[in-house]
């Protein structure tokens, strides 16, 4: 179980991670 979380923590992390930098890159074109 512990697994499964910390599996989803870290694919949760690096959608924000990626979210995040598609937002610097719009604002960049700004």
């Amino acid at each position: 179980m512990t697994i499964f979380v910390d599996n989803f923590l870290l694919k949760a992390s690096l959608c924000t991670d990626e979210v995040l930098t598609e937002t610097m890159k719009s604002f960049a074109y700004l």
